[in-house]
């Protein structure tokens, strides 16, 4: 008893950690004191990212619900390292409610990864949306973000009830709710199991935002404030896309399955870089990117080797970095979330020449442009897919990323090319702040990937 006790405990650090935090920062709110919560913040992902590195590599927690592997904790360091510029460069210090919903919406995706039933991975589905909800609401103050958080709750909603539904047909396949009787659903031929997977797969696209189930993302985004439109489009996504790959598992999928996820990508891929083509709005238009940039990560699914693993860690780390540097750049040099017209980034170069770099940076990172390191990430996974027998698919989701570059490259433009516009350009004593990110991670995804390319599948091993 006792020993199960300790693994209770022990398992579950870094949770406690940020449920810690969120009790602070109720307790905050609820004794209306003035303090800024940013520090403590901090010093509660940096405990749990600290926690993460010291655990064990495997330990049954709550047996059949919830354990910790090298895969969990892998993929809730990526996200904690995500997470550190979103909330060090939020305009929301003060807000105790912003910290505590933030920290709520982390501490669910953390126990989305860690799950080994249906039931727990759903738990921790909701703690994870609920929050953000909320947040797209109360970050924003224009009549927008209402609009957008009604839209949230309605699709999420609807997601959630369409996955327990499968998740239902699940149990009647298997007889269980185990995350690994899914692999048994996904094999079998009979009507139930084929009802089950897609009614999962369905789920899992309108929670991703692939196209076609995409059109709640855009308006979404825009009526969001900076932070929390990073928050959505690189926490969230990636742990989706991470705790997708628990649930299918290691095996290789049948055909039907394999060409599905191959056409819902290379669509997503298609259609989220067209309509970005033609976006005005710079939130808009990294809504549509992020379509895109989702489909890649579902494009590797294709992949039944370990390999597939690595790839989506490396494409989560990178994507989700360089896309919270971008959307950080413009939380910063912006007066208010109403003046993200691309327009108005003309000659940003000219008066913060710093923020323009990175900001470009970004760009050329998310176009996938070598040598930077949004290049590795793409060459993997269609590296992988290739080898796992699917090159036609790969080609043609590889010649359909090149419509992106466009959109990318216009913002360059806008950036060094034209002259200065003055909507944009004010003072802020934290531009320093995002140079000091951007190199830090550049360094840091790209190096250790020069050294080792298979860095990641190494660790995994």
């Amino acid at each position: 008893m006792n020993s199960i006790n300790i693994n209770m405990f022990m398992g579950m650090i870094p949770e406690h950690i940020l449920l810690f935090g969120v009790l602070i920062a109720m307790f905050i709110e609820m004794l209306r004191l003035k303090i800024n919560l940013l520090p403590i913040t901090i010093l509660v992902l940096i405990g749990s990212l600290t926690s993460l590195a010291i655990l064990p590599q495997s330990l049954d927690v709550f047996e059949g619900h919830f354990s910790i592997s090298v895969f969990s904790q892998i993929a809730k360091m990526i996200l904690v390292v995500i997470s550190l510029p979103i909330i060090v460069l939020t305009e929301e210090r003060k807000n105790p409610k912003y910290h505590a919903l933030f920290l709520s919406a982390l501490y669910g995706a953390f126990i989305m990864l860690s799950s080994d039933s249906f039931l727990t991975f759903y738990i921790g589905l909701e703690i994870m949306s609920i929050p953000l909800y909320v947040l797209a609401m109360i970050s924003y103050r224009n009549s927008n973000c209402v609009e957008a958080a009604f839209k949230y709750v309605i699709m999420g909603s609807v997601a959630s009830a369409i996955f327990l539904l499968g998740v239902a047909c699940v149990f009647g396949v298997s007889g269980t709710i185990d995350i690994a009787s899914f692999s048994k659903a996904l094999h079998s031929g009979d009507t139930l199991g084929v009802i089950a997977c897609s009614l999962v797969f369905i789920a899992f696209f309108m929670k991703v935002g692939l196209a076609p189930f995409h059109f709640w993302t855009p308006d979404v985004y825009q009526g969001s404030s900076f932070e929390i439109t990073a928050l959505m489009s690189t926490v969230t996504k990636a742990a989706l896309v991470i705790s997708f790959i628990k649930i299918i598992g290691v095996t290789d999928m049948p055909a039907h399955y394999v060409s599905l996820l191959g056409v819902i990508a290379i669509v997503s891929i298609v259609w989220g870089n067209v309509a970005a083509m033609v976006q005005t709005s710079m939130k808009r238009m990294l809504a549509y990117s992020s379509i895109s940039h989702a489909a890649y990560m579902v494009f590797s699914l294709m992949d039944p080797s370990s390999e597939r693993t690595a790839s989506v860690y490396y494409y989560v780390l990178t994507y989700g970095l360089f896309n919270v540097i971008c959307f950080a750049g413009l939380s910063l040099i912006s007066k208010n979330d109403d003046s993200d017209d691309i327009e108005n980034l003309k000659g940003l170069f000219r008066t913060r020449p710093l923020v323009a770099s990175v900001i470009a940076m970004s760009m050329l990172s998310l176009a996938g442009i070598p040598p930077f390191p949004g290049f590795f990430a793409k060459f993997y996974i269609f590296k992988n897919v290739i080898a796992a027998g699917h090159p036609v698919l790969a080609t043609t989701a590889f010649i359909g990323s090149f419509i992106g570059i466009y959109f990318y490259l216009k913002i360059i433009v806008n950036l060094f090319m034209s002259e200065a516009v003055t909507k944009y350009g004010e003072s802020n004593r934290r531009y320093g702040i995002l140079p000091i990110f951007a190199i830090i991670y550049i360094l840091m995804v790209s190096v250790p990937t020069l050294i080792n390319p298979d860095l990641f599948a190494t660790i995994l091993k």
